[in-house]
């Protein structure tokens, strides 16, 4: 069994890595919205949908009132990640919400790109290895979340160390 030492390093660890999700698809709306021809993979998918869903009507109503509203909705959905990420300083159980909005955006991905693509291409291999790899930190976060819930508190593990030191 891990040390509540190492289950709190996971625990960060994947939290660090949910901030770095919000900062990159932030990153990326702000690319995009400028035109560079720049993309980071290590982001989510509904947000970047949102903008350019907002962008395609503007182009068909030639209007920008949908692409200010794809920008609002985009930055909104980020904005839950980073809710997420706050609150799961305090209260670690967010991790689980957050696995949950990631999971959900991952299977919304999934079921656009898969029927739209002949086979898979080596940047949607790419694009597949990042999502795993935000999805093993949501996952490890949760799975140490779930332990340092079971575990007593760091007081009392302390005080229970130092009265078996005495005792010997």
């Amino acid at each position: 069994m891990k040390s509540r030492e190492q289950l709190e390093k996971t625990f960060n660890t994947s939290r660090g890595n949910l901030l770095a999700v919000v900062v990159l698809t932030s990153v990326n709306i702000l690319l995009t919205v400028t035109n560079t021809d720049l993309h980071f993979l290590f982001s989510a998918s509904i947000p970047m949908l949102l903008l350019y869903l907002g962008s395609e009507f503007s182009f068909i109503t030639d209007s920008f009132t949908f692409t200010a509203l794809g920008i609002g909705a985009a930055f909104l959905a980020i904005s839950f990640y980073g809710l997420f990420w706050f609150l799961s300083k305090k209260r670690k159980g967010w991790i689980v919400a957050a696995l949950v909005f990631f999971s959900i955006d991952v299977l919304f991905i999934l079921w656009l790109i898969f029927p739209i693509t002949d086979g898979l291409d080596f940047s949607l291999v790419i694009e597949l290895a990042f999502i795993s790899w935000i999805m093993y930190y949501l996952i490890t976060g949760t799975k140490a979340w779930y332990q340092l819930k079971k575990m007593p508190p760091a007081e009392e593990t302390e005080q229970d160390e130092t009265s078996s030191e005495v005792s010997l």
